[in-house]
């Protein structure tokens, strides 16, 4: 069994994690990044396991996305020395997309999950870290579930959201493979939904659904974006923010994912 990695973003998730440590495999590690401004239950969990070979604890320097660069920096080392090991982030920030998808692309298991931002603690229970809705779209089943909710004449719309669910090398490849085959474009076009809202719909389903986000959130998520001009994206970004909540100096992560994708939803 390989060795997984479980980089924690305390800053981002707070104490929503310390539930896990009782659920580590034998051969698992848990990298704690913290800073002065941590909580009182870490410091009282540091104090327990600081002897625990399988936790190991970084403190980072303070400062506005000060953490994450030093967790993506730490996760480079641990890439370098370990490349046959599994590593997860845990955090809901959504910034971590970029470095994942640079190292899946070079072959690395890396991936994100996020907790339930509205899960409030239960003084009577550990807290749990909220599973993801449903596990990222296989590779292989990629091209149809896109094909139901973008038509094949829309080519600028399927380099778009490939490179959403797939990164920017693999989706390019993708999408160089599908413009030139014409065999396959008819085949995908069988697949297309009949209702502009049921694509719509499904569309923000799969982008949040790789983003290990809550697809419950879809529908709502189509009629912000439709109830404005595709051109007032403030408006779309200023609802999403209100509905779904932000993070600290930043926008809806849910948001942050459709974002692209607005002028597919509208229509062209």
């Amino acid at each position: 069994m390989k060795r997984t990695y479980y980089l924690i973003d305390t800053e981002n998730v707070g104490d929503r994690w310390i539930d896990f440590i009782d659920r580590l495999e034998k051969d698992d590690v848990l990298v704690v990044f913290y800073t002065k401004n941590h909580s009182r239950l870490l410091e009282e969990h540091y104090l327990k396991q600081r002897y625990n070979k399988q936790i190991r604890w970084v403190e980072c320097v303070s400062g506005y996305n000060a953490l994450d660069h030093q967790l993506e920096g730490v996760l480079s080392y641990l890439i370098a020395t370990h490349a046959d090991a599994e590593y997860c982030i845990y955090s809901n920030d959504q910034d971590y997309k970029e470095a994942i998808d640079l190292w899946k692309e070079k072959g690395v298991t890396v991936s994100r999950v996020g907790f339930d931002p509205k899960k409030k603690k239960n003084k009577a229970k550990k807290s749990e870290p909220a599973a993801p809705v449903q596990s990222p779209i296989p590779e292989e089943q990629v091209m149809e579930e896109i094909a139901r909710a973008v038509p094949v004449s829309d080519m600028g719309g399927w380099y778009t959201v490939l490179v959403l669910l797939l990164g920017q090398e693999k989706g390019r490849e993708l999408y160089t493979g599908l413009k030139s085959d014409e065999d396959l474009r008819d085949r995908l076009s069988n697949c297309l939904l009949s209702g502009e809202t049921e694509r719509s719909v499904h569309l923000v389903t799969l982008l949040y659904r790789q983003q290990q986000l809550d697809t419950a959130k879809a529908e709502k998520t189509v009629k912000i974006v439709k109830a404005h001009s595709k051109k007032n994206k403030k408006a779309v970004k200023a609802d999403m923010d209100k509905c779904f909540g932000k993070e600290v100096r930043d926008v809806s992560p849910y948001y942050k994912v459709i974002k692209p994708v607005i002028p597919i939803l509208k229509g062209k």
